[in-house]
This record gives C-alpha cells, sequence and structure tokens, in this order.
C-alpha cells in the first residue's frame, strides 16, 4: 500500500521561510494540520497544501484559525472561488475513494 501523506505550508515562520505541517483532516470548507508553529483562533493565515501524492497540484487559500489543540490547528477557508472549492472536493472525493479500495 502506497503512502499519501498530505503535506501543507504557510509563510509565518520568518522572513521568507515556509512553516510545513502534516494534513490530518480535509475538507472542501477547511483542513486540520499539525506543524512548527500553532496560531491563537482568529489568525488569519494563507496556506499551500496538496492531497495525496508528491505529484499532486498544490492549492493556496486564506484561512482563519478556528482552533488549536494537541499540537493541532483547525482552519476554515475564506475568500475561496467556486473553482477551487470543485478541485478541492474533486481531489479530497478521489482520495476517500482511493482509501475505500486500499
Amino acid at each position: 500500500m502506497r503512502s499519501r501523506q498530505s503535506r501543507c505550508r504557510w509563510p509565518a515562520c520568518g522572513r521568507s521561510k515556509n512553516c510545513a505541517g502534516i494534513v490530518s483532516r480535509r475538507s472542501e470548507s477547511g483542513i486540520g494540520f499539525s506543524g512548527e508553529k500553532l496560531f491563537p483562533g482568529g489568525t488569519t493565515l494563507e496556506i499551500e497544501f496538496r492531497i495525496g501524492s508528491a505529484h499532486a497540484e498544490w492549492f493556496k487559500v486564506k484561512g482563519v484559525v478556528r482552533h488549536t489543540q494537541n499540537g493541532q490547528m483547525g482552519v476554515e477557508f475564506i475568500e475561496m472561488s467556486e473553482s477551487v472549492k470543485l478541485r478541492i472536493r474533486k481531489v479530497v472525493f478521489h482520495e476517500l475513494a482511493i482509501q475505500q479500495l486500499g
């Protein structure tokens, strides 16, 4: 079985250095992940993430931190176009289908 670990990054660790994280939950409306740095609720972040393989498309979205707990952040997407929502939805459903078959 292949490892299909999702990753994310966001510009928050200092000048021109991106933080990195591991995605634990994802949907068309938000993302949960652990990372190098946690931010308090209400913080707006610009996040880049991909779902699936290392060759998957990177999505770049704005989000608001809704909660932090046990080294994890939950971020709700904001200001996202319908076309990006649709692309994320397709990728999430595709990954779920692969998990069901695997």
